[in-house]
């Protein structure tokens, strides 16, 4: 437990240091990021809930159902596997968000997952997940290249 509760004290550290590289007001990113928590008496399932609300949030916001005009498209990791690195990466329309709130949610998101994996004793298959090299329209749609 007091590794999870460490892995959200580095998030709130983190918001300076993300603040510093954006030029980001340290108080507007606390306004965007929810007053999620992964409760400490928490179930498996009552926690996994909680991080699948935030991940369906930020699936919503980041606009990239269909390639639209105007789009700039981006992507970002997200989420975090039990022995480091990302488990996936979100593809969103930077012109459709408020980019460093919403940044701001994928490392709070990612943060609650390193919390939950750490929590619930999770393991994982430790292979790197490989960065994407770009993003392409297909049939309408943005889809990650490598």
């Amino acid at each position: 437990m007091k590794k999870s509760l460490r892995m959200v004290f580095s998030y709130i550290l983190f918001l300076p240091f993300f603040c510093s590289l954006t030029g980001c007001d340290k108080e507007d990113l606390q306004n965007c990021i929810s007053d999620i928590s992964l409760p400490a008496s928490g179930s498996f399932n009552t926690d996994r809930a909680v991080l699948d609300q935030l991940y369906n949030s930020l699936v919503a916001d980041a606009g990239s159902d269909n390639c639209v005009p105007n789009a700039i498209w981006k992507f970002t990791p997200l989420g975090a596997k039990s022995c480091g690195g990302p488990a996936s990466f979100l593809i969103y329309n930077a012109a459709a968000v408020d980019e460093n709130c919403f940044l701001a949610r994928v490392s709070q998101f990612t943060a609650l997952t390193a919390a939950f994996n750490q929590k619930h004793g999770l393991g994982s298959d430790c292979s790197i997940v490989p960065a994407p090299t770009g993003i392409d329209c297909v049939e309408g749609r943005p889809v990650l290249t490598y």
